[in-house]
C-alpha cells in the first residue's frame, strides 16, 4: 500500500512537470537560444581572431 502510494506521488508530480514543460517549451527554447547566443558573443569577442580564422574552416 504504502509503495503504491509513494509510486502514485511521484508518477502525478512527474505528470506536473512534464505539463508544465509542454507549456512553455516554446519560451524556454527562446531564452536558452537567447543565451547560447550570448554565450556564443562573448566567447568570440574574447578569442584572438587568428583562432577564429582558424576555427570557421
Amino acid at each position: 500500500m504504502t509503495k503504491l502510494f509513494v509510486y502514485h506521488k511521484w508518477a502525478t508530480i512527474l505528470f506536473y512537470i512534464s505539463e508544465y514543460f509542454e507549456e512553455h517549451k516554446e519560451r524556454h527554447t527562446e531564452l536558452m537560444r537567447q543565451a547560447s547566443q550570448i554565450g556564443k558573443q562573448r566567447i568570440t569577442l574574447k578569442l584572438p581572431k587568428a583562432f577564429m580564422h582558424f576555427m570557421k574552416k
